[in-house]
């Protein structure tokens, strides 16, 4: 998708297999580099190395855990420079997607889930360091569609589809408006989706509903959300606080 002559790619795939450019990624609110599960956006960065260091040893020696704060906000962000990373990585933005259960030892790892709402708000803090950083490119996984949400959606595949989709029509069109804008530094992004079913039928689906938001208007693509959230109340008994001002580009 091109804008003004900027590009928006959408792939699917590892976002550790990206080059040249500077990758987002979502934390909890402790910053805390430790919470890699096998199948955690984090884990893909352990084959990385920065200088002669492995990527994470790197970034505790860069980022000490004593600076680092312990209850950040939903959104918070920090930007570490890169030098001489493995795969060309030019620089990590890190934003916090995750709220911790509670600071005591016994809810250490466990999540609450990250609201629908907040999504806009992690996608708009990232963005602003983005111009702060005057970054021109940057690939970003789904921010707040992974492992604070596996247990909300667990068992009902389809809650499941309605939180990815909403998540990839919203980061769309956010990073669609920041494309189109003039003063914007940013002229490349890159959306990376994790399939656990490659070329399987919730990837067709998706890739389906992704093009038909791309070819509609505003109005459309407005009402395409809120369809989705709808559904998502339906399910879960409550509708997202925000969900009509979620932010939508004009085509």
């Amino acid at each position: 998708m091109a804008t003004n002559e900027s590009y928006l790619h959408v792939v699917w795939g590892n976002l550790a297999d990206i080059r040249d450019t500077s990758v987002v990624l979502p934390l909890n609110q402790r910053f805390d580099f430790e919470q890699r599960g096998s199948r955690s956006v984090l884990a893909a960065f352990e084959s990385h190395t920065v200088g002669n260091l492995p990527f994470y040893d790197y970034l505790e020696s860069a980022w000490p855990r004593s600076e680092r704060p312990s209850a950040a906000a939903l959104g918070s962000t920090k930007f570490l420079t890169l030098k001489d990373e493995s795969h060309g990585l030019l620089g990590l933005l890190l934003v916090v997607t995750t709220r911790d259960r509670s600071s005591a030892p016994n809810d250490y790892g466990l999540y609450k889930n990250t609201p629908m709402e907040g999504l806009d708000l992690c996608l708009d803090q990232a963005l602003q360091e983005v111009i702060s950083q005057r970054l021109p490119s940057i690939a970003m996984p789904l921010l707040g569609a992974g492992y604070a949400n596996i247990q909300r959606t667990q068992g009902d595949p389809r809650l499941k589809a309605i939180l990815e989709q909403s998540t990839v029509l919203v980061s769309t069109g956010r990073l669609l408006r920041a494309l189109a804008e003039p003063a914007s530094p940013l002229r490349r992004a890159v959306l990376v989706i994790y399939s656990s079913d490659p070329h399987g039928a919730e990837e067709d689906e998706l890739l389906e509903v992704l093009l038909k938001f791309i070819q509609s208007d505003a109005p459309a693509r407005e009402r395409t959300i809120l369809d989705l959230l709808k559904e998502f109340e339906d399910r879960q008994g409550r509708l997202p606080k925000r969900s009509a001002t979620l932010p939508l580009p004009d085509r």
